[in-house]
């Protein structure tokens, strides 16, 4: 008799632990989800157009932000702010840029990509942006491409400068709009992106504030 009182308690005791154990698994479930939600909205928050292609990165790339406001007009040069990187231990060379929106694309600078090493334009930071002809944060003024250290392993080693210009703008560009760029790759071939316009260097709440209210920073 006393069996068979025992042994329907311990399956409600099992039952009990399974459900207990399906309830965290949720909950965990619902932790992790949180923290996808969040990484995305962190990647998300990147002005500029990213891609890779074998050993080839092309990241935040985007037109640096118009001098005379947020609108670049037909016939204007738009340069290029963009990093790219060679990930892998065989050389690579940028050998062109193209748009089929734009009259060309001038690049001056280094264009060789070595193994695990990096090409940055000059305005890739925003300390740049203010004093264009001055390199940021790379000690190395020559626009030739330094040799890797051997022990660098995965690591970049300094960047190289290159600078890239979008000339002849075909039509009338402004912020929130996009311009097709195609980067040709002597071995890891073509990278087509939509590149957008970069965010102003200045933060815009410095003039609203000037004006004491937002509608009225015009008016200075």
């Amino acid at each position: 008799m006393s069996r068979e009182l025992v042994q329907p308690r311990a399956a409600r005791m099992r039952q009990g632990a399974v459900a207990l154990g399906v309830g965290a698994a949720l909950l965990l479930a619902g932790c992790s989800a949180g923290q996808i939600t969040q990484t995305d909205t962190q990647v998300a928050a990147v002005n500029g157009a990213a891609m890779t292609q074998g050993d080839i990165a092309v990241r935040d790339a985007q037109l640096a932000y118009p001098k005379d406001g947020d609108f670049y007009p037909q016939g204007a040069d738009a340069p290029l702010i963009v990093t790219i990187v060679n990930t892998g231990d065989n050389p690579d060379k940028l050998v062109s840029v193209s748009s089929p929106d734009a009259s060309g694309v001038r690049i001056e600078g280094s264009t060789e990509l070595p193994g695990h090493f990096a090409l940055r334009t000059p305005l890739t930071d925003p300390d740049d942006a203010a004093r264009p002809g001055q390199p940021a944060g790379s000690p190395s003024p020559s626009p030739g491409a330094p040799s890797p250290s051997p022990a660098a392993g995965n690591r970049v080693s300094e960047p190289g400068r290159v600078e890239i210009t979008i000339t002849g703008l075909k039509y009338g560009l402004r912020s929130g709009q996009t311009l097709r760029l195609t980067f040709l790759f002597q071995n890891a071939g073509e990278i087509t992106m939509d590149v957008p316009i970069a965010a102003p260097t200045a933060p815009r709440t410095r003039d609203a504030g000037h004006g004491g209210e937002s509608s009225g920073g015009g008016g200075h």
